[in-house]
């Protein structure tokens, strides 16, 4: 596994926790839902650089930017 997907992967479970950490604190469903759905993002990032890691991992930098 290369060190980008490894951040990649790490950057998902971080965004899921934070999600769950916001609605168990706050009870804040807009974290919990965009905690999830960025994770859920990421990780279809992760699946896409298996195959073309080049566009996959340009991706998850730039969805890295917008976040």
């Amino acid at each position: 596994m290369s060190f980008g997907r490894m951040v990649l992967a790490a950057y998902a479970v971080l965004m899921a926790i934070g999600g769950v950490w916001g609605y168990a604190g706050k009870h804040s469903k807009v974290s919990l839902f965009a905690g999830i759905g960025s994770a859920i993002v990421l990780a279809g990032i992760y699946k896409m650089a298996e195959s073309n890691p080049k566009n996959g991992l340009m991706l998850g930098a730039f969805v890295t930017l917008l976040l």
